[in-house]
């Protein structure tokens, strides 16, 4: 298990650097223009993505089955929200698990509604929201990367 841990603690390091690039070229794009709006969708988009993808693996990691059926997007989310009794603690506080889920409902529409015009204050809005909500985000993997931390050295 400890194998597994330390190339999970691995994986994380290189992912949150990945989605530390998106949320920096997100808040780099103020005020967002039109030019900027397409650009701005497709860096949301790649945010939740960088996000499952690490969810996915600590999944993997943990409960060793990550179906890929209906609903895979929002259970592999909503298996962050909880603690998993003698396999694993919560990840997600409910405030992030809110946020990452309205990110995902965007992330939907983006790359299913091909026919659709963003709407900019909506998708400004949603910008704003996931600035604010990096930190709660980051703060509860935080905590999580510190117990896989604690179990590596027990």
């Amino acid at each position: 298990m400890k194998e597994r841990i330390a190339i999970l603690l691995g994986y994380m390091e290189n992912q949150r650097a990945v989605i530390n690039t998106i949320y920096d070229k997100i808040e780099a794009l103020k005020p967002l223009d039109e030019s900027q709006i397409v650009h701005s969708a497709y860096l949301m988009h790649n945010l939740y993505n960088a996000w499952e993808d690490l969810f996915k693996e600590i999944s993997v990691c943990f409960e060793n089955n990550v179906e890929r059926s209906s609903g895979f997007h929002k259970n592999i989310l909503l298996r962050m929200k909880i603690s998993i009794p003698g396999i694993r603690p919560q990840i997600l506080s409910d405030g992030s698990y809110v946020l990452l889920n309205e990110l995902l409902g965007f992330r939907h529409v983006f790359r299913h509604a091909y026919n659709y015009n963003l709407d900019t204050e909506r998708l400004q809005q949603l910008r704003e929201k996931i600035l604010i909500g990096r930190m709660r985000i980051e703060n509860d993997v935080d905590i999580f990367r510190k117990h896989l931390e604690e179990l590596l050295q027990s």
